[in-house]
């Protein structure tokens, strides 16, 4: 955790960046962070933003999309176009995937919540 905050810290202040999207992945789990400066200060604050569990196996695979699952990554699409571009390019991504956040709200709310354990066997 300290070498990915001084990681974070080094990238903010070589590219001045606004801010700082950052991984860390443990086996099937994922925490991502988000790093600014304090405004006024040269101080750095990292925050998580998100925790995920990933499937150890197909079995676990129809239990990963649900709709906290979808929501919690609607979220970090939002977090990260609204704070990780740099100052002086354009508030909109320059490439377009396709998918813009009205078509992945669209998807998340026609999803089935299937939060609940699944007791088919493969």
């Amino acid at each position: 955790m300290i070498c990915l905050g001084i990681l974070g810290k080094k990238a903010l202040v070589d590219s001045q960046l606004n801010a700082v999207l950052m991984f860390q992945i443990h086996g099937h789990h994922m925490s991502v962070y988000v790093s600014k400066f304090i405004p006024g200060t040269k101080i750095a604050a990292m925050v998580q933003i998100m925790e995920m569990q990933f499937p150890r196996s197909v079995q676990e695979v129809d239990g990963f999309a649900t709709q906290d699952n979808l929501d919690t990554l609607v979220h970090l699409y939002d977090v990260f176009w609204s704070n990780c571009p740099c100052e002086n390019s354009c508030n909109s991504p320059t490439l377009s995937t396709g998918f813009d956040l009205a078509t992945i709200n669209n998807i998340r709310q026609s999803t089935a919540d299937r939060s609940r354990p699944n007791v088919l066997r493969y």
